[in-house]
């Protein structure tokens, strides 16, 4: 069967016109290296299942390779079921088999962390490879398909002397969104976390930046509900769940793939995201901008942290070395200027976080020592002013306005 499927390809190839055979040899294409994981926070210990690096090949009108990234993430994603595993998928490339050697390993150093004595992560290396494709002859995708959405609203500043949070979340939904916008559900949650404001509101949920996240599939969605049902309805905590769908028709978006969102942690948050190019300035839209916010803390021998403000970059360009530079600077003139006892970091990893906020990747290095405590820095990027800023209060949020607040270094 197998030699008369490789004739029957050979027949095929026979009977097209040369105009057709033209225009599949046509199809340009970029090349690196990338590797998948997908990693389950639902218990204390998370899980996170590895495959290995393999070369990497995708079509140069897809920007970034997001396409081809997601599909990757969602064949791995299918592997890990098969195993017993589940949770959310992350594929990420590199020009060069050492830079992404390099990233990869720094991903598994920071759940290789030890809390309390206890590993942060349980890391499972995968042995698996995606299946051969052919972009000349990739199907065309339908006009719609359907994407998955959850919403959460959080209110952890209770008047009054009630001391229990407040939680307020939407059952899945689903959306039809245009195929020829292949990150536009990214651009479609942000419309609905602003409708879910108000409908939390209304709950009696007060939260400034509620959260909506879009899934490939329903299984992905569904798992998120249960993952985030179990950390927010718990013990001195008020959470309920609603049927809510939004209302409003999402803003239209333009089918150049040139212009569309393209997905790319927060301290306190696992890696999330469906594929991560290095590329969220041209991804947002804005290829000509990118604003990036920093913090630095750290827990000995006092409590302290410095952050940045959101500024411009002079090089919207967002390669993982060069933003992972951009950190290490900003981290250098913190030290300088607060003498102390500091730790050597090593090289910031960076994540796309655009699950949490469109465009966003998040750059993150920590270090702990048992007697000398966590110190830590991160970054946040992204081609949009307005997110920037979104998420500039949601730093001030977590360290309740006591940062010191330092300028960019020059």
């Amino acid at each position: 069967m197998k030699h008369l499927a490789v004739l029957a390809a050979a027949c095929l190839a026979c009977l097209l016109t040369p105009a057709a055979a033209r225009a599949q040899a046509a199809v340009a294409t970029q090349d690196g290296f990338a590797y998948c994981n997908v990693t389950d926070t639902g218990s204390a210990q998370a899980k996170i299942w590895a495959s290995p690096i393999f070369a990497f090949r995708f079509r140069s009108d897809d920007p970034g390779g997001f396409q081809r990234l997601n599909a990757i993430a969602g064949e791995f994603l299918t592997q890990v079921n098969a195993l017993g595993g589940a949770g959310t998928k992350l594929c990420e490339y590199a020009a060069t088999r050492a830079e992404i050697e390099a990233s990869r390993e720094q991903h598994r150093a920071i759940w290789d962390k030890r809390m309390y004595f206890v590993k942060l992560g349980d890391w499972r290396e995968v042995p698996w490879t995606p299946a051969p494709w052919d972009p000349a002859s990739e199907a065309a995708a339908p006009a719609q398909i359907t994407r998955y959405f959850t919403c959460s609203a959080v209110q952890t500043d209770v008047p009054g002397r009630v001391a229990r949070s407040r939680a307020l979340a939407s059952q899945v939904f689903a959306i039809e969104v245009p195929s020829a916008e292949p990150a536009g559900m990214y651009t479609r949650a942000l419309a609905y976390a602003k409708d879910f404001k108000e409908v939390a509101l209304a709950q009696g949920v007060v939260d400034p930046n509620p959260n909506c996240v879009p899934f490939d599939t329903r299984a992905e969605a569904d798992k998120s509900l249960v993952d985030q049902r179990r950390l927010l309805d718990g013990f001195n905590q008020d959470y309920k769940e609603i049927a809510w769908r939004p209302e409003l028709v999402a803003p239209a978006v333009s089918p150049s793939p040139a212009s569309v969102p393209q997905a790319s942690v927060a301290p306190a948050t696992s890696p999330t995201g469906a594929a991560a190019a290095h590329t969220p300035a041209a991804a947002a839209g804005q290829a000509n901008a990118l604003y990036c916010a920093a913090f630095v803390s750290r827990t000995k021998p006092t409590a302290s942290s410095w952050r940045a403000p959101a500024q411009a970059q002079s090089d919207p360009g967002t390669e993982p070395a060069r933003l992972a530079a951009t950190l290490a600077h900003f981290l250098q003139s913190v030290q300088s200027a607060n003498p102390g006892k500091w730790y050597e970091l090593k090289p910031a990893t960076c994540y796309p976080n655009s699950a949490v906020f469109a465009g966003e990747t998040f750059c993150f290095t920590a270090e702990y020592k048992h007697f000398g405590g966590m110190q830590s820095a991160g970054m946040f990027c992204n081609a949009s002013r307005d997110m920037i800023e979104q998420r500039v209060q949601d730093m001030a949020k977590a360290d309740g306005g006591g940062a010191q607040i330092v300028a960019w270094p020059q």
